[in-house]
């Protein structure tokens, strides 16, 4: 049986460059400060994972993947934490 050939464009192959994907550059500082300010602030509100995994509608491994620097949250992630611990998002990023 005969291979299928790969369907390209011009914009496709510009787009691409050479089909090969970047690896994700992952900030793990930033990841691990946002983690640890979700749980102080969660622990200062008296609120368990599974509580504030409830809260915010998704499982609860995704707390704990978020709060152990495990994941790169997304934006609307970060925004649904901040929501559901009433903070801002600053308060999420802050480095003190």
């Amino acid at each position: 049986m005969k291979p299928k050939a790969k369907i390209t464009n011009d914009k496709t192959s510009k787009l691409l460059g050479d089909n090969k994907r970047k690896p994700r550059v992952r900030n793990e500082e930033a990841i691990k400060l946002v983690g640890n300010n979700m749980r102080k602030i969660r622990e200062s509100k008296g609120l368990s994972m599974e509580k504030l995994a409830f809260l915010m509608d998704v499982d609860y491994a995704q707390v704990a993947n978020m709060e152990h620097g495990r994941t790169d949250p997304s934006l609307s992630m970060l925004l649904n934490a901040a929501d559901k611990l009433q903070v801002t998002l600053a308060q999420l990023l802050d480095k003190n």
